[in-house]
């Protein structure tokens, strides 16, 4: 029986949306056409962005709006002919070409990117797509609150992808994106087909096979087209080198890390090691610690079968009654009301 999906054939024909966006695409310089566009009776029925007709859904798309189902990991196409239009995530969004071009800007940037380019934008960056041909692209979501425990070993790292990612999860200084060129690479590409098929089967094993094909990719970007990778500048401060490592490091040791261990580990006064993250992240170092184990605490609740006991003892909270307490004063919720909202 065949497992892999021809994946550049069920996206070949345009759906019913885009064949909507792309009459008013092609109307939008003929006034006579566009007034007969609109007077279509379907405008309405496929959830298009047409400016001044219909609106594009959030300007600020969440994991509650895109991860309704839960799952760290989303796929969508990106429709053709849709008209650019600044939005945030919330998340992690990678735009990846599988054939064709498009137009992609990342705050004041535009770039063209092209067949086998990967674009990691971080959250809340303003961006926009523009897809007017026959182009396939693709959006790859993944959760900020999960991602230092589904890719813990990407953040354990010494590399671009460590730095980018750790920066964004608990830093305020850190790049908008990271562009990867992978034209050529057949691996890379059987590996993207593999991961946009996976998200079409929505079954149980799902979900885990698509963290690991992610993995893979990063894994593979690394070793191969990280020499290749556009980055965009921004002025370091005296302590942007040394911040990731210990961000790194407590994440790491989450469990039994104090204030005055991790200054030892570095050489540092406590003092000195307090300023240093408050300066870097303006938050403190319980704060840091407090919501690493939170986000933690989140995956867990959802993930697992343990009870809120055994989190709690997992995490190195002094007692389950102190841990329900934090997480009560950090969600609004308990923890059970918190499983309960967000397991299927």
């Amino acid at each position: 029986m065949k497992d892999t999906i021809n994946i550049e054939e069920c996206f070949a024909k345009l759906s019913d949306a885009e064949k909507i966006m792309r009459d008013y695409y092609l109307a939008t310089n003929d006034p006579e056409k566009m007034s007969l566009f609109l007077q279509r009776a379907d405008l309405l029925d496929y959830g298009c962005f047409i400016p001044g007709i219909c609106d594009a859904g959030w300007e600020i798309y969440t994991e509650n709006n895109m991860f309704p189902c839960g799952g760290n990991i989303q796929v969508f196409q990106h429709l053709r002919y849709t008209p650019e239009f600044t939005h945030i995530h919330t998340m992690f969004e990678i735009v990846y070409v599988l054939t064709g071009s498009c137009e992609n800007v990342v705050r004041s940037t535009r770039q063209t990117l092209t067949a086998g380019d990967f674009c990691i934008v971080a959250p809340n960056v303003p961006h926009a797509i523009g897809v007017f041909d026959d182009s396939l692209v693709f959006n790859i979501l993944v959760k900020k609150t999960t991602f230092n425990d589904t890719f813990f070993k990407i953040l354990t790292g010494n590399h671009m992808l460590s730095e980018f990612f750790t920066n964004i999860l608990y830093t305020k200084k850190f790049t908008d994106y990271l562009l990867f060129h992978t034209v050529n690479d057949d691996r890379m590409l059987h590996m993207a087909k593999d991961l946009i098929g996976e998200s079409m089967k929505k079954d149980d094993y799902t979900d885990i096979c698509m963290e690991n094909l992610l993995m893979l990719i990063f894994s593979r970007l690394l070793r191969h087209h990280q020499q290749s990778a556009e980055i965009p500048s921004f002025t370091q401060g005296a302590h942007d080198k040394v911040i990731t490592s210990i961000l790194q490091y407590i994440d790491r040791n989450y469990k039994t890390v104090t204030l005055s261990g991790l200054a030892q580990a570095f050489n540092y006064t406590s003092p000195y090691m307090s300023r240093i993250i408050t300066e870097a992240t303006g938050n403190s170092f319980s704060e840091i610690l407090s919501g690493i184990k939170m986000n933690k605490a989140l995956n867990l609740l959802i993930s697992s079968d343990m009870t809120v006991n055994e989190i709690s003892d997992t995490l190195g909270y002094e007692s389950s009654a102190y841990f329900h307490r934090k997480f009560k004063k950090a969600m609004k919720m308990t923890p059970i009301e918190y499983r309960m909202r967000n397991t299927k």
